[in-house]
Parts: C-alpha cells; sequence; structure tokens
C-alpha cells in the first residue's frame, strides 16, 4: 500500500496524489476561496516536484487559511 497522509481536511491522500483530487478534497471541506490558493501552488509546485508536494500545498494553503483551519 502506498504511503498516505491525513491533511487538514480530514482526508486520506496518497502521496503523489492528483491535483484534481487533492482541490476535490479542500473545496468540500473550506470553500472556493482556497481551491484558487491551491490549484497556483499544485500547478507551480507539481512541475518541480511531484508527489511530495501535496504535503507542501496542504500546509499552505493553511497557512493562508489561518484560524480557520485547524
Amino acid at each position: 500500500m502506498p504511503p498516505h497522509f491525513c491533511s487538514y481536511t480530514g482526508v486520506l491522500f496518497p502521496v503523489g496524489v492528483g491535483a484534481i483530487e487533492l482541490i476535490v478534497g479542500a473545496s468540500v471541506s473550506i470553500g472556493t476561496v482556497v481551491v484558487v490558493v491551491v490549484v497556483v501552488v499544485v500547478v507551480g509546485a507539481a512541475v518541480v516536484v511531484g508527489g511530495v508536494v501535496v504535503v507542501v500545498v496542504v500546509v499552505g494553503a493553511a497557512v493562508v487559511v489561518g484560524g480557520v483551519v485547524v
């Protein structure tokens, strides 16, 4: 079984998950404002690193949202 991590949305994502899958998970829990941020980060970072970037995207989105997301 591939490694997984639990995102701030409470959903387990496989490492290397597709950008669209991550965006869908974020939008369900948080809303469309964060989706814009996630899209920008995923597009830029996925080109450079790949699956490892999913963790960075989650952290970045959580920081942008601030106190709304635990």
